[in-house]
């Protein structure tokens, strides 16, 4: 699919896809939609997607990338926004929330209000000072169970009788951070 910005590696995508817990009709809040890769697997699983994305040219790529993969068969289920997901106002309470933005950390209050209780947050970041940043935010807004990930591919050849792994790899391509919302927050514990 044509691409403008880097999409998530297929390794990445089946695990947040699986530790989202989707199934059809759950709620999906995906900020930094960019070439819209994530979107395809997500409402490939049933989701039902409000995307937001602050840049446009992005906005229409990931919009003409789904329709062309799925036609109009998703246009109830597919909802794409031009904002920035920090100020993004929405009576709606979304079940999972994917951040792929450089400072995911700037959108968390906004995204905490935004989640439901029971939720899921998934963040997709590519290296290891975002992290520590990123805990900081999550510790202020009191998200829990988070769990860190990085998935490494290796292939092997085989050809009997030998068996050695390949000298080339899919090696780092980001960090998957989950995490859950902890008891609700009040501006007491913003201070």
């Amino acid at each position: 699919m044509p691409r403008g910005a880097q999409i998530i590696y297929p390794k990445d995508l089946g695990h947040i896809l699986f530790n989202l817990d989707l199934h059809p009709g759950v709620s999906v809040l995906e900020a930094g939609v960019g070439s819209g890769a994530l979107s395809l697997g997500l409402l490939s699983h049933g989701a039902k997607v409000t995307g937001v994305e602050i840049r446009e040219d992005h906005l229409n790529l990931a919009r003409k990338n789904v329709f062309n993969f799925f036609g109009d068969a998703v246009k109830d289920s597919y909802n794409l926004i031009n904002s920035d997901v920090s100020t993004y106002a929405s009576s709606e309470r979304f079940e999972r929330v994917v951040l792929d933005l450089p400072e995911p950390w700037d959108a968390l209050e906004n995204v905490r209000a935004l989640l439901r209780q029971d939720g899921i947050l998934c963040v997709y970041l590519t290296n290891v000072t975002q992290i520590i940043t990123l805990n900081d935010a999550l510790d202020r807004y009191r998200f829990h169970s988070r769990s860190y990930v990085e998935l490494l591919e290796r292939p092997w050849h085989y050809k009997s009788p030998v068996a050695r792994p390949e000298h080339r790899m899919v090696a780092h391509t980001g960090f998957l951070i989950y995490a859950r919302p902890g008891k609700s927050i009040t501006s007491e514990h913003l201070g």
